[in-house]
């Protein structure tokens, strides 16, 4: 009965209280049933081999669902995720999707879908070949569908229920690092709005790759999905990783970094304020959609519009982290930010100064967003001609060169 109880609480829709008490307590740390059904299926995939390359160990919630649901790999559900399936990887069904689809739906076992698919979501999903809304709504539906008989066939809820404890554990480590300054004030304040009730932390012990953190929000509750913290990967250091490989050692996986999530909380959660500002101006922001060209950004910043996403994220954040932690935490912002090619970080992050200076004349940020908009009026192509000898068998490269200030 108290693993029940237990079990029950650390699931609940209102997640269990957190430690920062200044955050009204509107701040809270749950598991999320619904993105951990759709993780384990993942991690089922042939697939999900090509999302651990390059870490020298599986987690061992990892190693779980391989061991524990290894007859379920054949599940039509684990094929619609596999590379020969509609809603594979490759295809668009990645990285965010899965947190985002899984809040589409009230907790398994119900797992009634709760509001209409979003438009945004819609658009990345089920493309090659084209379909219509219509058809893309019945085919994500027939999906859930099948994760609903997944869930029922491989008794998915018996296995939480055998892992509470182990939950538990990841639950309260996040309760444990989680910021002791007040985030929903702080992001409230700054964004100038109100419109979340409900902030919600969500370890993700299952999820993929590692790391993935994401930020989406449902209804009036915005939620941080957060990835297991890989430690440091000593994997591309042949002698190190002899001597893990020797030594039975591996990567050391977890939640209680109160460095990262920090780090985590303030990025994910911006994410929800900062991504209808750059919607909102779509067409002023596609305007400068060629800059892409010349960028050097990892595979899921290969969007104008998520490189948009991050930028203001990534400039409020570390704004934000000013605020709450000193320029040094700002820094560490900044430089990630820079590392990830988002190279407009320091224009937007010195031009909201001003907004801070002035909220009279802008209450909100998405008022100030113009201002923003036109710092990248001080960046153009250029073509770089590649080094001795490869000048002679390559092109010149297109990367970005500052002009001048534009104001």
């Amino acid at each position: 009965m108290l693993k029940i109880i237990l079990l029950s609480g650390l699931l609940a829709a209102g997640g269990v209280n957190a430690v920062p008490v200044k955050s009204a307590g509107r701040l809270s740390v749950s598991v999320n049933k619904n993105a951990e059904l759709l993780y384990t299926i993942l991690n089922l995939t042939e697939f999900s081999r090509t999302l651990r390359a390059g870490r020298s160990g599986v987690p061992p919630a990892h190693q779980a669902v391989l061991r524990d649901f290894s007859a379920f790999k054949g599940h039509p559900a684990v094929a619609e995720l596999d590379k020969e399936g509609r809603l594979n990887w490759e295809k668009g069904f990645c990285y965010d999707m899965f947190p985002v689809f899984a809040l589409y739906f009230s907790p398994v076992p119900e797992g009634r879908r709760l509001r209409d698919y979003g438009d945004a979501f819609l658009a990345r999903v089920l493309n090659d070949p084209p379909m219509t809304r219509a058809e893309k709504v019945k085919y994500l539906d027939t999906f859930w569908a099948k994760v609903m008989d997944f869930y029922r066939e491989s008794h998915f809820e018996a296995d939480l229920y055998n892992r509470a404890g182990e939950f538990e554990t990841y639950v309260n480590q996040v309760r444990r690092a989680a910021p002791h300054f007040d985030v929903v004030g702080l992001l409230e304040g700054y964004h100038g709005v109100k419109a979340f009730s409900k902030y919600v932390l969500v370890p993700s012990p299952r999820s993929l790759p590692i790391p993935g953190n994401y930020g989406p929000s449902a209804g009036d509750a915005i939620y941080a999905f957060l990835s297991l913290s890989p430690g440091i990967d000593y994997s591309r250091n042949f002698f190190v990783k002899l001597f893990m490989w020797k030594t039975g050692m591996s990567d050391y996986f977890g939640f209680d970094s109160s460095r990262e999530i920090n780090f985590l909380v303030l990025h994910e959660f911006n994410h929800s304020f900062c991504n209808p500002v750059v919607d909102r101006y779509g067409t002023e922001t596609d305007k400068y959609s060629g800059l892409l060209a010349g960028m050097e950004v990892s595979e899921s910043y290969n969007d104008w519009r998520v490189v948009m996403y991050e930028l203001l994220v990534r400039a409020v954040h570390a704004r934000l982290a000013n605020k709450a932690e000193g320029a040094a935490a700002a820094e560490i912002v900044l430089k990630s930010a820079e590392r990830s090619g988002i190279v407009f970080v320091r224009d937007f992050y010195g031009e909201l100064g001003e907004y801070e200076s002035n909220r009279g004349k802008y209450p909100t940020l998405e008022k100030f967003y113009p201002r923003l908009l036109a710092r990248l009026d001080a960046w153009e192509l250029v073509k770089t001609p590649r080094p001795f000898p490869l000048n002679y068998f390559m092109k010149p490269r297109t990367t970005l060169r500052k002009k001048t200030d534009p104001r």
